[in-house]
């Protein structure tokens, strides 16, 4: 098929190549032949030069052809050089300079190059891949807000920067309201955004006037609570100060941020809030009424701070107590764990690897199931301990549980040398 259209004139407007061009049965060489049969069109290389196989040194040929209609997909291809690109950056048409500085795959130093430009389109992608602040600065002094967005969109520009074009351009900051910490600039989001974009929360100084006290940002590491789903979850995520935490727990009790109406991270916010442990325990209980999820329940279960009367109250089931077996970093209810009926869970408290010597060595010279006792045998440091163990090893007749069990004591390297030679004897 490719031969056939080669030897005749192309009558249409080289869409038919375009489309047998980017079919990745044809070999790249006579797909490449093949575009340049169809160059007048744009169809044809542009789709070549869309294609995974395609090397960089065709890429390169086609981007000295200079044609903006195809060098778009030259720059979004992995394997164009960078080198290729830093040519294609002088480009006479903006369009093509502005894309090349906008794929994000040029050298810092080439970009802040273009930062004198007068081309709007450049100044746009300066504006927004550049990583000198000084830069942003300079751009930000005579921004108009379409420059002032793309600003805004640059995740290196300062603080300050976005606080400065939030009090000229408001409705430009709406969607960077996290990045905001100018509490007038703040306050007038909430006032004209605050019910579109559900910004409820608090940002010092709160308010006195408690409507407006509702809708208050507030900003934790750079992320607004309250403001959308994924600004919640990072600020849940990373919040350590306990007054914040405390606003947040009570924002979610009064319902002020309605955890039903984040379907997709409300679970997991609830998650982090309540596994939290600068958030009061007593708190946590509170907030787990919010949620039937297990995985919140697993979460406060496994604080650190849980004490026994709450884990009395809950009453884990033993799926939850396995769980807490293995996964528990609280010294108290591994101790308690440690007495449990159930081997599955005793087994768990002897793999965690914060569980006390004591504890182990508990384990090992009362159990009856000689799997646990082999499995905490292997952890135990005290020589005489370990020769207890030895000793009572006439307890069991031969079995492959006894067997499990002389193993750890030969592989323990505590165990003294003369129970390890009788045990190989």
């Amino acid at each position: 098929m490719a031969d056939e259209l080669m030897a005749k004139e192309i009558t249409d407007d080289g869409e038919l190549i375009g489309v047998l061009v980017r079919n990745r049965v044809l070999p790249f060489d006579r797909a490449n032949q093949l575009a340049k049969h169809g160059h007048t069109f744009w169809q044809p290389a542009y789709y070549l030069c869309t294609r995974e196989d395609a090397p960089p040194e065709a890429l390169d040929e086609w981007a000295e052809a200079g044609d903006w209609r195809w060098i778009e997909s030259i720059v979004e291809n992995p394997n164009t050089r960078i080198e290729t690109l830093e040519k294609l950056a002088n480009h006479p048409n903006p369009s093509v300079v502005s894309n090349v500085l906008l794929s994000g795959r040029l050298p810092q130093e080439t970009i802040d190059i273009f930062a004198s430009s007068n081309e709007f389109e450049i100044k746009n992608a300066v504006a927004a891949m550049t990583q000198n602040p000084e830069i942003i600065r300079v751009l930000t002094k005579t921004a108009d807000e379409s420059l002032a967005a793309f600003i805004c969109l640059n995740p290196f520009t300062p603080t300050d920067v976005i606080n400065e074009i939030g009090q000229k351009y408001l409705e430009v900051i709406v969607p960077y309201a996290y990045r905001v910490t100018d509490s007038a600039v703040l306050r007038a989001l909430c006032d004209q955004y605050g019910k579109k974009y559900e910004v409820y929360l608090t940002y010092k100084p709160i308010p006195a006037d408690a409507e407006l006290k509702k809708r208050w940002p507030l900003v934790v590491n750079g992320h607004c609570w309250g403001l959308n789903e994924p600004e919640s979850l990072a600020a849940a995520a990373e919040v350590k100060d306990k007054e914040q935490i405390l606003r947040m727990a009570d924002d979610l009790s009064s319902l002020r941020v309605d955890i039903d109406k984040y379907p997709t991270l409300g679970t997991q916010i609830l998650e982090y809030i309540i596994g939290n442990e600068a958030l009061p325990i007593e708190d946590a209980r509170h907030i787990l009424r919010l949620t039937p999820d297990l995985g919140c329940r697993y979460k406060l279960l496994e604080r650190r701070d849980l004490t026994l009367e709450i884990v009395d109250e809950f009453e884990p089931c033993l799926d939850e107590r396995i769980r807490l077996a293995y996964l528990t970093n609280n010294i108290a209810v591994l101790d308690w764990l440690a007495s449990d009926p159930e081997s599955n869970v005793r087994l768990g408290v002897v793999h965690n690897p914060i569980t006390k010597m004591h504890t182990l060595e508990n384990v090992a010279l009362t159990d009856d199931e000689l799997h646990l006792v082999a499995v905490a045998t292997k952890r135990l440091t005290n020589p005489n301990v370990l020769k207890v163990v030895f000793e009572q090893l006439s307890k069991w007749p031969a079995s492959a549980q006894v067997q499990e069990l002389k193993d750890a004591l030969v592989a323990n390297p505590h165990t003294s040398e003369l129970v390890r030679v009788i045990i190989q004897i």
